[in-house]
């Protein structure tokens, strides 16, 4: 077991209770009821795929891969559903028709398709994640002019950080699968919790 692997179960670990945190102190916050639940919905899930990361690569077992994969297709839908609320309005057609079809096609592939498959679906998988992280952030920063200016401001901020989520997601699949390095967004997950926390105006301000 190598040091790598251990430093990424230890972040990923703690991104994932950091995330469930978060979720309970949403409680806390004056959100809108649909913004709550989105929100609540999201990091709970988030939280999840973390902390399974932790048995999937220790356990080393098929079921657990499988298992995180399953939990992975889901979390492009968490991101749509958490900017529909946070920008009061519908994403378009085509993204949700997307979604609709992308989601459960790969949730069902992570537990049917064989092994021997694995590439090919880990690389249908980041695509779908890239592309849906990509179109998120144009549809935030392309229709934050429903909001006041300060939550306009507030939603582009949100929209840049989540194009440049883009390349954290890659390295996760990619340069990371060979185990010679950190598993980044994780570290980024815990920055962003901490970031949130500390500094809780950019929720108040979506009230």
């Amino acid at each position: 077991m190598s040091s790598a692997l251990l430093a990424d179960c230890l972040i990923s670990g703690l991104a994932g209770l950091a995330l469930l945190g978060l979720r309970i102190r949403l409680r806390r916050v004056g959100l809108t009821p649909r913004l709550m639940r989105t929100l609540r919905l999201a990091t709970g899930l988030w939280g999840v795929f973390y902390l399974l990361r932790i048995p999937a690569w220790l356990g080393q077992a098929d079921l657990g891969e499988r298992l995180l994969l399953g939990v992975a297709a889901f979390i492009p839908l968490s991101l749509v559903m958490v900017a529909e609320a946070a920008l009061r309005r519908h994403a378009p057609p085509v993204m949700k028709w997307g979604l609709l079809i992308g989601t459960p096609f790969l949730a069902m592939g992570a537990f049917v398709l064989p092994a021997s498959q694995a590439i090919i679906y880990l690389s249908v998988l980041m695509g779908f994640q890239l592309f849906v992280i990509a179109a998120i952030g144009w549809f935030v920063w392309r229709f934050s002019g429903t909001l006041s200016d300060a939550e306009a401001r507030q939603m582009r901020v949100f929209g840049g950080l989540i194009l440049l989520s883009l390349p954290l997601v890659a390295t996760d699949f990619i340069i990371l699968g060979t185990g010679s390095a950190l598993h980044l967004s994780a570290l980024a997950v815990l920055i962003a919790v901490w970031l949130a926390v500390s500094s809780g105006s950019w929720m108040t301000g979506l009230r």
